[in-house]
């Protein structure tokens, strides 16, 4: 990467300023290709080559598609073993795992839903 830049010695400082240089404006540019036209490329030459890279970057992901291999994978590993919809279930907790969830709720409802569980009393108690 730093082989490609104009001049890789001085691209810390030169980032400690653009980012000095946005802080205080309001309207700020939301994409690459706008960040790209604002960026003057003598006082900035190393930004404007890595934005450069930056937009000739192709975009290979989308949530779809992360949600495809999510359950590839789950469907690899547990597909023999379980019912559609404890697939759909799993692979719903998969995708979306950065959702918090009240574990102590979950366990309630599945005992609720699931009796035949029975909890034994401690005998060392």
């Amino acid at each position: 990467f730093t082989y490609d830049l104009p001049s890789s010695s001085t691209f810390t400082s030169e980032l400690h300023q653009w980012f000095r240089m946005w802080k205080d404006k309001k309207t700020k540019p939301s994409t690459v290709s706008q960040a790209l036209e604002q960026c003057d490329g003598v006082f900035f030459p190393n930004i404007k080559c890595v934005l450069q890279m930056c937009t000739t970057f192709l975009v290979t992901s989308s949530d779809c598609e992360c949600s495809i291999s999510a359950l590839r994978l789950l469907k690899t590993y547990l597909h023999s073993t379980m019912g559609q919809e404890r697939l759909t279930a799993l692979a719903l907790l998969y995708i979306h795992r950065s959702m918090t969830n009240n574990k102590t709720k979950v366990l309630a409802e599945f005992a609720r839903r699931k009796p035949q569980k029975v909890l034994l009393p401690s005998i060392l108690a």
